[in-house]
């Protein structure tokens, strides 16, 4: 699923940066200027959830979670954590 997000986004013309992992993701973050996060909510060593409630507290910019599977529970949860849209 993230191949189609990363690949439609560069068509459209956006700068897009992937991170396979937390410790990617906080390196990327340092050093650029983020308008709009794709999120998975489950991520190795991570939870997807936590890191959207951490974006949230500092950040103004959009927040959308992609996930394979999702229940009606995890999709109120994601919108808790700060998300401002749920793809599932």
């Amino acid at each position: 699923m993230n191949e189609f997000f990363i690949s439609s986004l560069k068509i459209d013309g956006h700068k897009v940066y992937f991170a396979k992992d937390v410790r990617e993701f906080k390196d990327i973050e340092s050093v650029c200027s983020i308008d709009v996060y794709l999120i998975d909510p489950v991520l190795p060593g991570a939870n997807g959830l936590e890191i959207a409630q951490e974006i949230r507290r500092r950040s103004d910019a959009g927040i959308v979670l992609i996930s394979g599977k999702a229940t009606e529970v995890d999709v109120v949860l994601g919108f808790e954590s700060g998300a401002d849209d749920y793809v599932a």
